[in-house]
């Protein structure tokens, strides 16, 4: 796991006034860390962040989790035990005042009982994982919800661009995409994907963790307002994406082009290159490339946001409107 540190000195330094005698209109009460979400190791890695580098100043998160993993035995425990409170997808995602009164409970509840300094929530804007590595259309309910509680508080938002080399659930996905099957999370799919890590049979490179520069939430809504914030939010992912060897060569593959052809391409579409480590070399990078064409495709969709146009042509199947996504 590799974090850009400077990235994240903006936030350090609001967080920094809440500490001392200032009364600073920039001093947040609330922080939203709202990360890309592409793999269960997002909550886990957001998690570990504050928890290693206590000097960004970034205390463990309470964590807005689909309520989906509610029910999973073990799983829901174990969410609870991290911080982390139940949201149902789609509640409150309309320009109705029919927010989820449960949202606005847990966000009180969580606001009022910390008593000094800023209060860390950590939210996936799009409600769900993209496996494909897409931008899906973002959710403003729960963002609306926060407006709402805080009452003109200032909330900062921290946009954070997890980039994977490959996903845990690459094999899945290339699965479900060459033959329709979709297989809905259990403890069973868990505890045989844990299996799989524990011997050794899950390798998925490279992560690298990117913060953008802090936004300051509209402290109203007039219907616009939050879809427009939420949508910016997704842009400051897209400038935070980077693509390492391990991609451009999967980019290579899927399309039969030299890897500096693939590179030159990149770099024209203004594309940011993964900083090389001194420790990862090409040995590193076979062991962990894709097995088959499929997972190739998978990887490749890294940049997915940047050549959507033409993959919807040549791939229909793997097309979806993230790959449209708006920018403000």
């Amino acid at each position: 796991v590799e974090i850009d540190v400077a990235s994240f000195e903006a936030l350090s330094r609001a967080i920094s006034l809440s500490g001392s005698s200032s009364k600073s209109n920039a001093t947040p009460r609330v922080v939203i860390i709202a990360p890309t979400h592409r793999s269960f190791y997002d909550f886990l890695i957001v998690s570990y962040i504050c928890f290693t580098l206590p000097e960004l100043g970034l205390d463990i998160p309470h964590i807005a989790a689909a309520s989906d993993f509610a029910s999973i035995p073990i799983i829901g425990w174990l969410a609870r035990r991290s911080h982390a409170f139940f949201v149902k997808r789609g509640v409150g995602d309309t320009k109705k005042k029919d927010h989820d009164l449960s949202i606005r409970n847990n966000l009180t509840r969580i606001t009022t009982e910390r008593k000094e300094g800023p209060t860390f929530i950590e939210v996936f804007i799009e409600g769900k994982r993209s496996r494909d590595r897409t931008f899906i259309k973002p959710k403003t309910g729960f963002l609306r919800s926060v407006v709402e509680t805080t009452e003109g508080q200032e909330t900062v938002v921290l946009p954070l661009t997890i980039n994977y080399e490959g996903l845990s659930d690459q094999t899945s996905l290339a699965n479900e995409a060459s033959h329709g099957l979709h297989e809905e999370m259990s403890l069973r799919r868990l505890m045989n994907w844990m299996r799989s890590v524990f011997a050794g049979n899950v390798n998925i490179g490279r992560v690298y963790i990117s913060a953008s520069e802090n936004m300051v939430m509209p402290k109203s809504d007039n219907g616009q307002n939050i879809q427009k914030f939420a949508y910016a939010i997704q842009s400051r992912h897209q400038s935070r994406v980077m693509v390492s060897n391990y991609h451009i060569k999967s980019a290579s593959l899927a399309l039969e082009l030299s890897e500096e052809v693939v590179l030159e391409a990149l770099l024209e579409l203004g594309c940011q290159i993964w900083p090389e480590s001194s420790d990862y070399n090409m040995a590193t990078l076979a062991r962990t490339m894709p097995e088959n064409r499929e997972m190739v495709w998978a990887s490749m969709l890294q940049f997915g946001h940047l050549l959507g146009p033409f993959i919807a042509i040549s791939h229909p199947m793997w097309s979806l409107s993230g790959f449209r996504a708006k920018k403000y």
